[in-house]
């Protein structure tokens, strides 16, 4: 099977041959570190693709040449049988699904996108390239597990949204960057700031808890929080850390974890933890009945801090 990358704007083939350039016309592009797509030449060429780039009326193929060096050989990429400064070593790692990422996304950050397996002609687009093989194929095919394009259920500006259907996977900015031990109830699309590594996976594993804990806090759809809330112990929601949520939380948020913890429903400590933080004395603690002992106690200890401080005051 073919699958073609299309855009609007033709290509500098300087993207191609030089190091750490990403030049995007969006305002929130996808790419970032200017490496993803001679990573993705690589495991492309790596594992069998036939790779064609059609930009500038021009069309440009791609190759490997065998080279030996220090006695072991070597495959260098080629565009037009040049020789580039990569080998298809560069991402070893790499999977197919994440070369398809790669120039997807590339496709994504401009516009007039299509990426498609359906017939194309390439000459109808600015730059499309034309990629043939099983991997990419395969890839093609389980490309929601790679974009999140679902119907949004639940959003919150800036900080992060639910998308509809079950994954194991996360999403920032619609691009796959985790993948979890369980799977969740709905997708994650993180919206806020996440630092990723050179291969646009999330840097710290926590990283999509503290947006997800700041969705619930501010979120004003009662079910929705009721939901996250309630959630069995053990799954990836009722690990989310709300310790790192600053502000005030919604009234939803307010009222749904004071119910829902007065029938011991909340299995995430972390987030009754915050709500007595914000919740008015009385809500979180019971009236207690003093005893004699308590209450002689406490009159000898306002005994002696009238001794420290004569303005002292209990109230």
């Amino acid at each position: 099977m073919t699958v073609y990358f299309a855009n609007s704007g033709e290509m500098d083939l300087s993207l191609i041959t030089l190091m750490g350039v990403s030049i995007k016309t969006t305002k929130s592009p996808i790419g970032y570190f200017g490496t993803g797509m001679k990573f993705a030449l690589a495991t492309l060429l790596r594992t069998g693709h036939r790779v064609r780039l059609r930009t500038g009326g021009r069309w440009h193929s791609f190759s490997v040449v065998d080279r030996a060096i220090r006695g072991e050989s070597v495959s260098i990429v080629c565009m037009d049988g040049e020789a580039l400064p990569f080998a298809t070593t560069l991402g070893r790692n790499w999977e197919v699904w994440q070369a398809y990422r790669e120039l997807a996304s590339n496709a994504r950050d401009e516009p007039g996108c299509v990426v498609t397996a359906d017939d194309l002609l390439p000459d109808s687009h600015d730059t499309c390239w034309v990629v043939e093989g099983e991997g990419i194929e395969a890839a093609h095919r389980q490309r929601s597990e790679i974009f999140c394009d679902s119907r949004v259920l639940h959003h919150v500006e800036g900080v992060a949204e639910v998308r509809e259907g079950a994954s194991r996977h996360v999403f920032y900015r619609g691009v796959r960057i985790w993948t979890m031990a369980e799977s969740t109830d709905w997708t994650w699309n993180i919206l806020s700031q996440v630092e990723l590594t050179e291969d646009r996976t999330m840097k710290y594993s926590f990283a999509c808890d503290i947006p997800m804990a700041r969705m619930v806090a501010q979120s004003e759809d009662e079910e929705f929080v009721s939901h996250m809330l309630s959630a069995p112990a053990g799954s990836h929601e009722s690990r989310a850390d709300f310790a790192y949520v600053h502000g005030a939380p919604s009234e939803t948020f307010m009222r749904a974890t004071k119910q829902l913890e007065a029938a011991g429903a909340v299995n995430n400590r972390s987030a009754v933890r915050f709500w007595a933080q914000h919740a008015p004395t009385h809500d979180v603690y019971d009236d207690s009945i003093l005893t004699d002992e308590d209450s002689a106690i406490i009159e000898e200890a306002e005994q002696i801090c009238l001794a420290i401080d004569p303005d002292y005051s209990l109230e």
